[in-house]
């Protein structure tokens, strides 16, 4: 199960690090920079939106084969594609043609990215009910997490540097598409009854109760300012080898 987390950090490093840069690096970009990073950022804003819609889907899917696994099977395939297809722009000298592809495949990026990756969070309760069993789960999810880091921290420039970045796309998207696909077979869900399922609260009401929860409340701004900061350093890093130390893309 925990291959997951190897592939959900490798999909988000190279998307955060990478995207931005390929679209808004140079004298001629092929979006200017500015305008890449909104276009990007606005795939973030749609998360807010789709990631508790997405949670309360899969929480209340009736689907034979299970609530999660059904998203996490055909949304990892969708999930790789998308990060091929940010980086391979039909027409790299029209800049309009590239708003609306960067526009168009970020955003199917995310919403991938949640149909994939809130489906696959979700199982931890199910296969460790208890808490010790969490805590033994979440410790290697973040083993795997790490490596799915350093995979797309060490690998992608020097692939990039080597092949271009449509390679690094293929690459690092089979790299994704295995790891969920090999997570599926550590997803044992537990079975739902009807009676169950309609106990359970609208969308609305989830949310609301969650809003209510302080302690939520404080996790959240802390997770919040770490990933921005984080993200922050990421998505300028390549910026700051290439441009300021004059290195290449690899190192």
């Amino acid at each position: 199960y925990c291959q997951g987390t190897l592939g959900q950090n490798v999909v988000n490093l190279i998307a955060v690090t990478w995207i931005v840069f390929f679209y808004g690096n140079g004298r001629n970009p092929l979006v200017p920079l500015a305008l890449a990073s909104v276009v990007f950022g606005i795939g973030r804003i749609v998360d807010v939106i789709s990631d508790p819609i997405m949670g309360y889907l899969s929480d209340n899917a009736t689907f034979k084969s299970g609530r999660r696994k059904p998203f996490i099977f055909w949304g990892a395939p969708l999930l790789a594609i998308s990060l091929f297809f940010v980086f391979t722009p039909p027409a790299p000298e029209i800049i309009w043609a590239n708003i609306l592809w960067l526009f168009l495949f970020s955003n199917l990026y995310f919403t991938m990215l949640t149909i994939t990756g809130v489906p696959y969070r979700s199982v931890v309760p199910d296969i460790a009910p208890s808490s010790k069993e969490r805590i033994s789960v979440s410790a290697w999810m973040a083993i795997f997490g790490t490596i799915g880091i350093m995979i797309a921290s060490l690998g992608g420039g020097p692939i990039i540097e080597a092949f271009g970045y449509p390679v690094m796309g293929i690459t690092m998207g089979a790299v994704v598409l295995a790891s969920f696909w090999i997570s599926l077979f550590g997803v044992k869900e537990r079975h739902r009854s009807e009676s169950d399922l309609k106990a359970g609260l609208s969308l609305f009401g989830a949310i609301l109760k969650t809003i209510k929860n302080k302690q939520f409340l404080a996790f959240v701004a802390a997770v919040v300012c770490f990933q921005v900061g984080l993200q922050i350093v990421m998505m300028t890093l390549p910026f700051f080898v290439t441009s300021i130390l004059g290195q290449s893309k690899a190192q």
